[in-house]
């Protein structure tokens, strides 16, 4: 066994009374790099934002480089070894990479005056070191974002950081500049830095650490090495399900093969898009089906959508809607033929949040409420409360304001804007993300009610794989922007440790 550099022993944290980490270990010896993995919401990152010191923990003991580390209020000792990059790079766009990476501790001359010249030669000497030869003197905005992610390293090795906290890493990034970072991450690891790489990716997790520890809902779960497991195990302790598993849960279930139209005539197909982040995408999409699309963030699931929706228009390839195919799709066209888009971020693309309730569900079908050149109040209202009490929003009256209602209930209220417009097919970018239980299955309910009526259908992206494994009907599995896998339930138990082992 090496020298440990970290040791977290019985690590507890409640947030409002609910615990998120209960007794967790996680140790790293000096020159190892330690996977972190677990589902969205198992304590990773509370456990790394408790080793980086912005957040304190309850309990339990934490020692850095053999001294012992208050697990309270003691934020600057624990970041004088250790540095975290985040998934959302914290650099300064307008400013040189040399600039960012001596941010608040630039070198200065006797004068009082920043040494320029003195910045730019230690950025440089450890960009060199880095395997790097990228111009510290440009602004970090121009880099791509493999040399962002650089730049983040190196101010980290400029802080003298033993232990760098990696959350991520990979999720923007092409194959080779993956390649790149991972021979960067050797580097490091044989100068004796220690790295800890958060990640859903389990291949890339397998490929660059040596040993992978599990969380699962604030606990430990297992410490494998990484040259002994397979990526189907893994998958399967961060689950906790066995590797086969045919039940399923209450929140859906598929349509059965009776019921999906397998008609000549599809009423969606996407015929070998290129796009941004899409290569060569082709599908088709039935009546009374669920199509899941399970990918990792980065993997082009979003960009697909937009390009279905016509949010984005594509290099390369053809949408066909009830077999007749069209080029140029606009949003309003789309909404036309009968498509409406759910988007992944309901607050920005999804809702007007300074306007009500009524105001945002009506936006999309204005044409409907209107009376010759005015809009009829009365007919906004009477949509408004049919919408409101489909789809069970609780909210003070149609006149509330969408910015006070609860996320799922705003997401209720985006969803209803698809029953509005009476749309055939409806694409949904990660419906459930930031909702509660009991919303994840109120909607997951109104999507299986929308396809189980006529010959609608449903397209389902979502960062969370329980659901796409428990609702949908049959599922792609995409990965740099390319359809890798097809899974249908009707051949085989579709379950979240497979399809966490796919993507």
């Amino acid at each position: 066994m090496g020298t440990r550099v970290v040791n977290m022993v019985g690590i507890s944290k409640q947030f409002g009374g609910v615990g998120v980490l209960h007794s967790v270990n996680l140790c790293l010896e000096a020159g190892e790099v330690l996977g972190l993995v677990g589902k969205n919401g198992a304590g990773k990152s509370t456990l790394m934002k408790i080793l980086y010191g912005v957040e304190s923990a309850d309990s339990g003991t934490i020692e850095i480089n053999g001294r012992q580390v208050g697990v309270a209020g003691s934020a600057k000792a624990m970041r004088s070894d250790v540095a975290m990059i985040f998934q959302e790079f914290s650099l300064a766009p307008t400013l040189t990479v040399a600039e960012n990476v001596f941010l608040r501790r630039l070198p200065t001359r006797r004068t009082g005056l920043v040494d320029v010249r003195q910045c730019q030669e230690r950025t440089s000497e450890i960009v060199r070191s880095l395997g790097s030869d990228i111009d510290v003197n440009v602004p970090v905005a121009t880099l791509s974002v493999a040399e962002k992610q650089l730049a983040e390293i190196a101010k980290a090795l400029s802080q003298k950081a033993s232990i760098i906290i990696m959350d991520e890493p990979t999720a923007a990034l092409t194959s080779d500049q993956v390649e790149f970072l991972f021979s960067v991450i050797r580097t490091l690891k044989s100068r004796g830095v220690s790295v800890i790489y958060i990640s859903h990716d389990l291949k890339r997790v397998l490929e660059i650490c040596d040993r992978v520890s599990v969380l699962r809902n604030g606990r430990n779960v297992s410490v494998v090495d990484a040259r002994a497991v397979s990526v189907d195990d893994l998958a399967c302790d961060i689950t906790g399900e066995e590797p086969i598993r045919a039940t399923r849960r209450e929140i859906g279930h598929p349509t059965s093969a009776a019921q999906v139209s397998r008609a000549s005539d599809s009423i969606l197909e996407v015929d070998g898009i290129i796009a941004p982040r899409v290569h060569g995408v082709s599908f088709a999409l039935h009546p009374n089906e669920i199509l899941g699309i399970a990918g990792l963030s980065g993997s082009g699931r979003t960009e697909l959508l937009e390009v279905v929706f016509g949010v984005s228009q594509p290099r390369e390839g053809r949408i066909l809607v009830n077999g007749i195919p069209f080029r140029g799709l606009t949003p309003a066209k789309a909404i036309e033929l009968g498509l409406y888009l759910i988007p992944d971020e309901r607050q920005t693309k999804g809702l007007v949040l300074s306007h009500s309730v009524q105001d945002n569900m009506i936006l999309p079908v204005l044409q409907k409420v209107m009376t010759r050149f005015l809009i009829d109040r009365r007919k906004c209202t009477e949509l408004a409360r049919r919408l409101s009490q489909q789809l069970n929003v609780v909210a003070a009256s149609v006149r509330h304001r969408v910015a006070n209602l609860s996320g799922g209930n705003q997401q209720k209220v985006v969803l209803s804007k698809a029953f509005a417009t009476g749309s055939q097919i409806m694409l949904l970018d990660d419906p459930t993300v930031g909702v509660d239980v009991e919303s994840k299955r109120e909607i997951a309910q109104l999507v299986r009610q929308h396809v189980s009526s006529g010959k609608n259908a449903a397209i389902v992206v979502s960062s969370e794989l329980e659901l796409i494994a428990e609702l949908c009907d049959r599922v792609l599995v995409m990965r740099e922007g390319a359809i890798v896998d097809e899974m249908r339930a009707v051949d085989e138990p579709v379950t979240e440790a497979r399809l966490l082992a796919l993507v």
